[in-house]
């Protein structure tokens, strides 16, 4: 990656030295902004190949800046004013779109035309197809991992659920290739389970939200003791229990151990109890800002009633759940 001109290399230089200087977030974050000023100059006509570069070098930007500080956590968000996606999980979206292929059509020069790299790339890296798809799905794995480490909730991306899906998707892959180990794959639920309970978290203490829940960074959540049902609550209901279901289906391959079922049945069950109190609570408050208000109470009966249908299966029933649901009927009345 270089300065497109020399007018945009002026302003790189400034930039870096600025940070140099003074490694402040404010600092961080225009950096990372000036990497528009970039391009790979010597692949000529950019593309994919491009983006790939520009938001990996972005994420090392971000790693060094936390080495710098020697703090594993995200810099401040309220301190950048132009990020709406996370450089990470970008970089696995990108490689994605290079494992999809992109054009059917190549030659030993050139397999894969839609990445635009130049013929020394390829001179360099060979022409296989299936190496070459094979080193971009590592990419894509990688990354993924990285992103879902930094932001565990997913409040960084466009499209958290199907970020979510994307991270399940690359690790079968992976696993049909031999590349991850099944104890990866059955631990897969749980983080499945941790990712919507987080965003349950932070639907319902919108006043405290370190992390907007909004579509872009830079949008807060509406606060209101409601809010929890327009997100978490539906991600969880419509999402994340159908999804658990199928991924304890006995008929499915590759089968979650019955270690892990055991442990997934657990933390859902918790997670469900949290939920349950939480609308127990709303609905026994009746104070200004969290009144039953009638369009608030059919997602509420659905989501009581679709939890109490989970822990209706085999080896899930819960005396607790039960007795929860009971006391929400009877506020519901």
């Amino acid at each position: 990656l270089e300065p497109n001109s020399s007018e945009a290399k002026l302003q790189w230089d400034q930039l870096q030295n600025r940070y140099i200087q003074e490694p402040t977030t404010e600092n961080f974050w225009l950096l990372v902004d000036g990497v528009s000023l970039l391009a790979t100059a010597r692949f000529g006509g950019g593309g994919v190949s491009e983006r790939l570069a520009r938001e990996k070098y972005k994420s090392v930007l971000l790693f060094q800046h936390m080495l710098r500080l020697g703090e594993f956590q995200m810099p401040d968000l309220a301190k950048t004013k132009n990020l709406n996606r996370f450089s990470v999980w970008e970089t696995a979206q990108v490689a994605s779109v290079m494992a999809r292929g992109c054009a059917e059509t190549g030659s030993d020069a050139e397999p894969f035309p839609c990445w635009k790299y130049p013929a020394s790339f390829f001179k360099k890296m060979g022409s296989d197809r299936e190496n070459l798809l094979s080193d971009v799905l590592g990419i894509n794995l990688s990354w993924l991992v990285a992103g879902w480490i930094l932001d565990p909730g997913l409040q960084l991306t466009e499209g958290g659920d199907a970020q979510i899906q994307h991270l399940h998707d690359a690790m079968e892959k992976h696993q049909d290739r031999g590349g991850v180990s099944s104890q990866i794959y059955n631990q897969l639920p749980l983080h499945d389970i941790y990712f919507s309970a987080i965003r349950l978290s932070k639907s319902i203490e919108t006043p405290d939200l370190s992390f907007p829940v909004g579509p872009r960074l830079d949008q807060k959540a509406q606060a209101s003791c409601w809010n929890y049902v327009g997100q978490g609550l539906g991600q969880w209901i419509t999402a994340t229990l159908p999804h658990l279901e199928l991924l304890l289906d006995p008929e499915r391959k590759p089968v979650i151990d019955d270690k892990h079922k055991a442990l997934v049945i657990e933390a859902t069950t918790a997670v469900n109890r949290s939920i349950l109190h939480k609308i127990k609570q709303h609905l026994a408050k009746k104070s200004d800002t969290c009144q039953p208000i009638e369009y608030a109470l059919l997602p509420l009966n659905e989501a009581v009633n679709k939890i109490l249908l989970w822990h209706a299966k085999d080896g899930r029933s819960d005396a607790m759940v039960g007795s929860v649901v009971d006391e929400i009927h009877t506020l519901l009345k």
